[in-house]
């Protein structure tokens, strides 16, 4: 299968978890996805909504907002990542 359409069907799964899942399911597969696909940005409109969804809005950004400053944390971090680890996706 081209590696379009398994973004694409790993895409349908998360966005049914966000939903229908509890929050960490959707967290493993955001995390998952960051580094199994190149350039990942889903990662931050699903963290969003999943802030949306499951925090408690307060008074500080961090605060509000803690799963899309994390998420978007290790997005950034997974470029360091991926620069120096190769992975074999024939495993």
């Amino acid at each position: 299968m081209h590696n379009n359409n398994k973004r694409i069907i790993f895409d349908i799964v998360l966005f049914f978890s966000l939903f229908f899942l509890s929050w960490w399911v959707s967290l493993a597969l955001i995390i998952a996805g960051i580094f199994i696909f190149e350039s990942y940005y889903e990662c931050l409109v699903a963290s969003l909504i999943l802030d949306c969804l499951y925090s408690l809005f307060g008074v500080s950004f961090l605060s509000t907002f803690p799963m899309t400053v994390g998420v978007g944390a290790i997005f950034l971090l997974s470029f360091l990542v991926k620069e120096h680890f190769t992975f074999n996706p024939k495993l």
